[in-house]
């Protein structure tokens, strides 16, 4: 019973310690549309302190900023404009980072060979995102889109 109670309590305390960094990086999408496809706008709205880490980071650092879209999608993706990054040599991971601050935004093309209304253009993005005063590193975050044609 002692064991229960104490793995409980560590339980909470890492929920509570974790739970307080829940807005430092806010997210939003914005779709548009034209003839030859869709555009994905993604902003990440970083805390002062915070970073996030950008796509060309190394494959043993930090897990970087990625989008994938739904197996057997029939979308490809035809460009993709990235904000500013910033680039540093961390201790921590003992290679240099490249990593975005403040208010960022993403802009991803995609089209379809057969673009129809009603099709669905699906998918997710992940990134993890730093402390740059303390070095508390939080969990990975993955959001989902949707995007109906038409």
């Amino acid at each position: 019973m002692k064991k229960i109670f104490i793995a409980s309590v560590l339980v909470i305390i890492a929920t509570c310690s974790f739970a307080q960094y829940d807005d430092v990086v806010k997210n939003s999408e914005a779709f548009s549309q034209d003839s030859l496809g869709v555009e994905l706008s993604i902003t990440l709205k970083i805390d002062s302190s915070w970073i996030v880490y950008d796509s060309i980071g190394g494959q043993d650092g930090p897990i970087p900023f990625s989008l994938s879209l739904d197996e057997n999608s029939p979308w490809s993706i035809d460009g993709v404009v990235k904000p500013n990054v910033n680039k540093k040599f961390d201790d921590l991971f003992e290679m240099n980072i490249y990593y975005l601050k403040g208010q960022v935004t993403y802009v991803f093309k995609f089209s379809n060979t057969a673009l129809k209304a009603g099709q669905v253009l699906s998918g997710s993005y992940e990134f993890m995102s730093c402390n740059s005063v303390s070095g508390v590193c939080l969990p990975p975050s993955q959001y989902s889109f949707s995007y109906q044609v038409k």
